[in-house]
């Protein structure tokens, strides 16, 4: 069983080696940039990047009194996301004391005066640097054993996680797998997928049947006092997979208004006007939007449509959510269109 994950993107410009420049994805990068912000006390950061790796080291940045800016080539940061959802994240941020620059990269690491250099020429302060540009899947071992590599560029494996060679089997991130809604071959690097993967490659190894039936890239980051949320297409993503794409969105509380300590909820779904399947979902506020991405990745796995999604018997009680949900009120607007 292969199961050897990834490695970190590390850019190759000027200054990219530097003592100062880190990447996070063990217990000893961890351990290392502890030891160096104790011995040295950086008062920048650069952090390049705007995904979840980034945005949680930014939050852990500002609150250890380091002054923050985030660089991301994208138009927004999160860019999995809608662009108006990446924007409400830079928001928060900015709200918490982390700059936001997006639209350029960093070209270079100046390691005599601690700053980097971006592609539109200005300079930032920068004590220390971190990247967080994406993850590459460890192929090494696969490629030198010969086997099959797919599209996405991930290991290829089938429904039981077999390689192209029937006694070697993969699991994680190193792997490519089933879209469940576009049905196309995709990575999914993330904890929850290649933990159940493991299971399932493990059973087949020894005999038990299982499959594994696809993903839908269900994720969750916590940024600041928010938290964004999705799973499956995004709006984009829908158009690019070619779907007639409809799409609903609510702004409202998270629970009864008349109820203490109510925030506001930005909740879109993503669905297709041929059928009123449900696609993809996103959420960003304070409170209570994990809980309607849980409920709708469910509604995902299970097919259903808006008219299912409508009448979801879904828990109320005023300090909880309100008598039509979120959820159920998107699935209304959706219906409305289509």
């Amino acid at each position: 069983i292969l199961a050897q994950g990834g490695t970190p993107i590390r850019p190759t410009f000027p200054g990219s080696d530097a003592p100062h420049v880190f990447t996070l994805w063990t217990v000893p990068d961890t351990d290392r940039m502890d030891a160096y912000m104790r011995d040295r006390a950086p008062k920048s950061a650069v952090v390049v990047g705007g995904g979840f790796i980034g945005l949680e080291m930014a939050e852990a940045f500002v609150k250890r009194g380091i002054a923050t800016t985030i660089v991301e080539l994208m138009p927004t940061v999160m860019s999995l996301m809608d662009r108006e959802f990446g924007v409400q994240v830079a928001n928060e941020c900015a709200v918490h004391g982390a700059s936001v620059i997006t639209g350029v990269a960093v070209t270079a690491v100046h390691a005599d005066d601690h700053t980097v250099e971006l592609s539109d020429g200005r300079r930032i302060a920068a004590d220390l640097v971190l990247f967080s540009v994406g993850v590459r899947p460890e192929l090494t071992l696969a490629k030198s054993a010969g086997l099959e590599i797919g599209a996405s560029g991930g290991l290829h494996v089938n429904a039981q996680l077999q390689t192209s060679d029937a006694n070697i089997y993969g699991a994680g991130e190193m792997v490519e797998v089933e879209h469940t809604v576009s049905g196309k071959r995709v990575r999914v690097p993330l904890a929850g997928p290649a933990n159940r993967q493991g299971r399932i490659a493990a059973s087949n190894a020894l005999g038990v049947p299982m499959d594994y039936h696809g993903a839908a890239g269900t994720s969750v980051v916590k940024v600041f006092e928010a938290t964004a949320a999705l799973t499956g297409l995004t709006e984009k993503g829908a158009r690019d997979a070619g779907f007639d794409v409809g799409v609903a969105v609510v702004h409202t509380g998270n629970h009864a208004g008349y109820y203490p300590g109510a925030r506001q909820l930005s909740l879109k779904l993503v669905y297709s006007r041929h059928d009123a399947r449900l696609l993809g979902a996103q959420a960003f506020g304070h409170e209570g939007v994990e809980k309607r991405i849980d409920v709708l990745s469910t509604a995902l796995h299970g097919r259903m449509t808006l008219h299912d999604v409508a009448e979801l018997d879904l828990a109320y009680a005023p300090p909880y959510s309100s008598a039509n949900d979120p959820v159920n009120m998107a699935a209304f607007v959706g219906l409305n269109d289509v």
